[in-house]
């Protein structure tokens, strides 16, 4: 007969029940995680999801940088807006060519630096009879076992030697005592050369002799100085020196040279205020060949500028790739699985933006100059793709030789191609900012500072800028929204009632920054406002995930209290079959 139920064994291990033991056909364990892992198969789900969208992080975070590297390339060319700022504009970058009529090189006689938005310009540099140097003094003989030994005597001086006591030299006060080293007296001498425009070391000439070197601080003849002359050594009332010669090692010396014919004498070799944004430092004089003469000429730097313009390609095509990759299909034409963004609106915005940008001319830039990237040897073609990337429609190529012909033959109209540039007839009117908003090549202005009345007219239409004082002095200008002048800020310094003209152009370079620019924006941004969806919807899915764990956990513990209710039931329904089973066997027994 039956003498037990069984359907599993229930038993509590750390103060909780679990199933734990199988001994009946029914698997109570395997049951109980059936029925939990169905009820969590929404949790499942959303883990999914959060797998899928941290791709998708990853991805735009890539993206990012992507968009961030071909701003930036985008920056360098397009004069960027402010002021002061021709060092962000590759195309004011100069550089300086030297040539020499004789066969030594130009760059042995001078080397010339020019700064972003130096004049583009010729120079002739002849005669360079003097190099500026600094005048340099020698003591005698000093004998001296070392720089750290023993050397100034106490109350009288010695031929030959430093005396104790204090002088004045060129308005400082050097104190020397008793038993100080000959590096001591360096050092004093150093302590004050600010003051003194005196530097002084030491130079060992023999064993146990010793020469002190004095060296103006500065070169030219405004830096001279004599040890021996009391116009240096203004007090020496202990006779500290008067036992010590000081001998000519050289004179101070200006820089004295020709440049366009015009004589120039300078303090030092390096001079930088004599052409504007350009330095010359001398390096040798010409003497000997009175006929030599350097040339030199301030130029656009088109290597810079063609690295600039290549680079630009360069991070759009990385760009243009990276979307080819988020948009790959398979076979079926359905997405492929690495391209997690095939489905974004934001990827495809901007790929829009972008490319409809870079196949449009610039409008406004007439006279046959170059108004798209076309006319410099830069055309959209398609690219067959490798094992690395995908194919790819629309990638830039750049035909090196037409590029270099426009960049030497009109430098100016290749940076206007990039570049926002404007003129204006009103002195004291300047553009400070502007967006892709605007959409103007020409208007006029009127500007009543009286009267606090600012407008521009475009196209016969008259709209009133929104004006703001500026502190310091000034008038902020902004060109109100739904208008032809949208985002263009100007600033006014003038006074009065004045009325005029003003011409824009903006470039290539300078709406492809606007239109990046406004991508990453960290607040409103098409990218940054993905990113921030992609984790608002993570944190929200955790949430999600908690939620239905912790009921997931409640059902699990509800299902152990019933199985541990049965196997209780079962225990006493086995208990009562075993007692019966008992009395049968005994009843068996006895008969």
């Amino acid at each position: 007969m039956v003498t037990q139920v069984n359907f599993g064994n229930i038993v509590n291990t750390g103060g909780k029940q679990t199933v734990s033991g199988i001994s009946s056909g029914l698997d109570s364990k395997a049951l109980i995680e059936s029925l939990t892992t169905l009820k969590r198969a929404p949790a499942v789900q959303l883990e999914t999801k959060i797998e899928t969208i941290g791709k998708q992080s990853t991805a735009y975070n890539e993206l990012k940088t992507l968009v961030e590297a071909f701003r930036d390339s985008a920056d360098l060319l397009r004069n960027p807006p402010g002021v002061a700022n021709q060092d962000k504009n590759i195309f004011t970058y100069r550089t300086a060519n030297i040539r020499s009529n004789t066969s030594i090189s130009g760059e042995s006689y001078v080397s010339v630096t020019a700064q972003p938005n130096a004049n583009v310009n010729n120079y002739s540099i002849t005669d360079i009879t003097s190099l500026a140097q600094a005048k340099k003094q020698k003591s005698d003989e000093l004998t001296v076992a070392s720089l750290d030994a023993d050397f100034v005597v106490a109350t009288a001086t010695t031929a030959g030697q430093i005396g104790a006591g204090t002088i004045g030299v060129n308005g400082a006060s050097i104190t020397l005592e008793l038993n100080d080293s000959l590096q001591d007296v360096i050092n004093k001498f150093n302590a004050v050369k600010d003051t003194t425009g005196i530097a002084a070391s030491a130079v060992q000439v023999s064993a146990g002799k010793y020469r002190m070197v004095f060296t103006a601080t500065e070169t030219g003849v405004d830096a001279d100085f004599d040890l021996e002359s009391p116009t240096t050594v203004t007090s020496d009332p202990s006779g500290a020196l008067s036992q010590i010669t000081f001998g000519l090692i050289q004179n101070a010396a200006n820089a004295e040279f020709q440049i366009d014919g015009l004589p120039v004498v300078r303090q030092t070799n390096e001079i930088d205020d004599l052409v504007d944004g350009v330095s010359f430092t001398l390096r040798q004089t010409t003497n000997g060949a009175p006929t030599t003469a350097i040339s030199i000429e301030i130029d656009p730097d088109t290597e810079v500028a063609k690295a600039a313009i290549t680079r630009f390609v360069d991070d759009y095509n990385n760009l243009r790739l990276f979307v080819s990759k988020q948009t790959e299909v398979d076979t079926s034409g359905k997405p492929k699985d690495s391209a997690v963004l095939s489905s974004s609106q934001s990827l495809r915005a901007l790929l829009s933006t972008v490319t409809s940008e870079l196949a449009n001319a610039v409008a406004g830039i007439t006279g046959g100059d170059p108004n798209k990237l076309s006319d410099l040897g830069i055309k959209f073609s398609d690219y067959a793709g490798d094992d690395k990337n995908p194919f790819t429609r629309n990638i830039l190529t750049m035909d090196d030789a037409t590029l270099d012909t426009k960049l030497n033959g009109n430098f100016q109209s290749v940076a206007n191609m990039f570049g926002f540039n404007s003129s204006t007839t009103v002195s004291g009117l300047q553009v400070f900012n502007r967006t892709n908003g605007l959409n103007t090549n020409s208007f006029t202005v009127s500007l009543n500072t009286t009267t606090d009345t600012y407008t521009a007219t475009v196209n016969g239409q008259t709209y009133a800028f929104e004006a703001k004082e500026i502190s310091g002095g000034g008038v902020s200008l902004l060109g109100p929204s739904n208008s032809p002048i949208a985002g263009l800020q100007m600033i006014y310094t003038g006074a009065g009632l004045v009325s005029g003209s003003v011409s824009v152009t903006q470039g290539l370079g300078d709406r492809i920054f606007n239109a990046l620019d406004n991508m990453l924006d960290e607040d409103v941004g098409a990218i940054s406002v993905e990113l921030e969806t992609i984790t608002t919807r993570t944190e929200r899915f955790n949430e999600e995930i908690a939620r239905i764990d912790a009921q997931i956990e409640t059902y699990r513990q509800t299902l152990l209290d019933r199985f541990s209710a049965m196997e209780a039931a079962i225990a006493k329904v086995n208990s009562v079959l075993q007692s019966l089973d008992a009395q049968a066997q005994a009843r068996n027994s006895g008969s």
